[in-house]
């Protein structure tokens, strides 16, 4: 994990925040966005929708959420990882 230390101007090391790393940057963004797809599908008139469209709704909704579930446990191991490696290097 050699992106996992950031020198700033001064050479000083320090680690990134788990959030900071790349590969959880990326899994952050795509559970926002599944998470704005879901707010997005709150907001709409369902008393104005016929039956097939608010089965759709819901479907679409749990579907996200499904994909949001699917990306926690990838955090969950990165992290994990990290912390491994972070407990490994000489102090």
């Amino acid at each position: 994990m050699p992106l996992a230390i950031k020198i700033d101007e001064k050479n000083n090391v320090r680690f990134k925040q788990l959030s900071e790393l790349s590969d959880v940057s990326s899994i952050i963004q795509t559970i926002n966005l599944k998470n704005n797809v879901i707010n997005e599908l709150n907001l709409a008139e369902w008393n104005n929708m016929n039956v097939d469209e608010v089965k759709k709704y819901i479907l679409k909704m749990f579907n996200n959420i499904l994909e949001i579930n699917l990306e926690i446990p990838k955090i969950v191991s990165i992290k994990s990882k990290y912390l491994k490696y972070v407990m490994k290097l000489p102090i």
